[in-house]
Order: structure tokens, then C-alpha cells, then sequence
């Protein structure tokens, strides 16, 4: 049986990162999740996110405590970050955890 619970507002988010081990490492240690999925960016989803040129690139899905996939990260060794605050399409990322420790 499925939850037919109606979900609401963002439910995962992706990022790019230069490289992918270095960046899920970071999160499993800082944040506790776990990766629950690897594999790689198909046609139709690289299309979809408009990043055609990343297509069959590595991909790693993290997931919270409860097992939802809750952030897909894209590997991209081209990859620079930008300076916050200066570029359009800045964000930020907030990621709330029951216990930061």
C-alpha cells in the first residue's frame, strides 16, 4: 500500500559538484544521510533538468533517516562554484536535521 498522502513544496533538491565522492563523503559526515542510490544521469532526466551535456555523467542520490531520496547530486568535473550573491541563480541550501551533532 502507498502513502496517497498529498506532498507539498520541494522535495529533494540537485546539485552539481566537481566530484561526486568528495561531495557525498561531506554530507554522509556531516549530515548523517546515506547514500541510497548511484548510478547515471539518463537522456530523458539530463533533458528535463536542461543539462543535456551532462548526460551519462555520475549520479548519487542521498537520502535521509527515513530512507527519501532527499538530494541527487551530478557529477561535473568542469564544475566551478560561483560566488554567492553575484551570479543569478545563487542559492542557498537549507537542510534541517533533528540533531546537528
Amino acid at each position: 500500500m502507498t502513502d496517497a498522502t498529498p506532498r507539498h513544496g520541494i522535495l529533494h533538491a540537485t546539485l552539481i559538484a566537481p566530484d561526486l565522492q568528495t561531495a557525498c563523503s561531506a554530507y554522509l559526515a556531516q549530515l548523517g544521510v546515506t547514500v541510497c542510490k548511484r548510478g547515471e544521469l539518463d537522456a530523458d532526466t539530463a533533458q528535463l533538468l536542461g543539462l543535456d551535456d551532462l548526460r551519462s555523467h555520475a549520479v548519487a542520490w542521498l537520502a535521509n533517516e527515513a530512507g527519501e531520496p532527499i538530494l541527487r547530486l551530478i557529477e561535473d568535473v568542469q564544475a566551478v562554484p560561483n560566488e554567492p550573491m553575484f551570479h543569478h541563480g545563487w542559492l542557498a541550501l537549507e537542510v534541517l536535521v533533528g540533531d546537528v551533532d
